[in-house]
């Protein structure tokens, strides 16, 4: 996904104050989006990428 025209990409670190949270607690992205100073919409998708990006580096799982 390309970041819009007039705005800037979110460093590493931002999104995952977001992420981290959200992972350990399972509770709303409303709360973690303001205090990191973003709108509901911008937290989901940074949370959505972020769970994109860990999925990608866990280890392969088989199935036994």
């Amino acid at each position: 996904m390309r970041t819009p025209r007039g705005s800037r990409a979110p460093a590493p670190f931002r999104q995952a104050v977001l992420v981290l949270p959200w992972l350990r607690e399972h509770g709303c992205v409303h709360c973690p989006a303001r205090d990191t100073g973003i709108s509901q919409a911008t937290g989901y998708r940074y949370l959505h990428e972020g769970i994109d990006v860990l999925a990608d580096q866990a280890p392969a799982r088989t199935r036994s």
